[in-house]
């Protein structure tokens, strides 16, 4: 029991330290695995990544943004929110009231549901890599707080104050005049007659296309680098 509590409060710190690596391939992939972990059900990665929060901030004392698929808001401040996310990252605030700043970004996908990366890269030219890193913390603070929301879990919605009675349509996560591919895993293409590489040696491959040759072992030593992640950033970048 000791030593499950120890490997608990191990992997806790590991990713605490992950989200606040100054390298993106660490805290990005240590975003996932919060991702992963609040969609199960587990709000262990969101307590890591709001630790993590308050360790970049600096302050202690933080409240949080709470999720909510039913609050209102009004076109100015839809429209407005844009402006004064860049006016925080062009003065190193991102983190100043993370609560704020998410609500901005809460305000921002109303009208701009598909320019999260648009509005992060403005951030990075106007506040520089800290602030992006910051923004993406709070951007996947959001993320998280959802996920958690929406596996079910009432009694750890409770724990984290979301609200219950969350109820969404599958339309709004997959719209119907939109076009998807799903990747599956399991390993069902390995055999013949596919006989695709397992998703391990992809990401392997990927990594060593796009990696320094000195940071290669480096980089897929870390155990958080998932390879969904992976081939999102290829997509993004290619």
């Amino acid at each position: 029991m000791k030593d499950t509590a120890m490997n608990s409060s191990e992997k806790f710190r590991k990713t605490v330290d992950c989200l606040l690596s100054d390298y993106m391939v660490m805290w990005d992939g240590a975003l996932e695995e919060v991702f992963r972990m609040s969609a199960q059900g587990d709000a262990n990665g969101l307590a890591a990544l709001e630790e993590a929060i308050r360790i970049k901030s600096g302050q202690q004392q933080l409240e949080f943004y709470k999720v909510s698929y039913t609050a209102k808001r009004s076109p100015s401040e839809c429209l407005d929110a844009r402006a004064k996310i860049l006016t925080l990252a062009r003065h190193k605030n991102i983190l100043k009231d993370p609560k704020e700043t998410a609500y901005l970004l809460s305000s921002f996908v109303v009208v701009n549901p598909r320019d999260l990366d648009r509005l992060a890269e403005e951030v990075k030219n106007v506040g520089g890599e800290s602030e992006f890193h910051s923004l993406q913390l709070v951007i996947g603070h959001l993320r998280a707080s959802a996920k958690l929301m929406l596996s079910g879990k009432t009694e750890l919605n409770n724990k984290i104050g979301l609200e219950e009675d969350a109820n969404v349509s599958l339309d709004k996560i997959f719209p119907r005049n939109e076009r998807y591919t799903f990747l599956v895993g399991a390993g069902i293409s390995i055999p013949s007659p596919t006989s695709l590489p397992s998703a391990n040696e992809i990401k392997k491959a990927f990594v060593n296309h796009m990696i320094p040759p000195e940071e290669i072992d480096s980089v897929l030593s870390i155990d958080l680098l998932r390879f969904e992640r992976i081939i999102e950033l290829v997509q993004n970048i290619y």
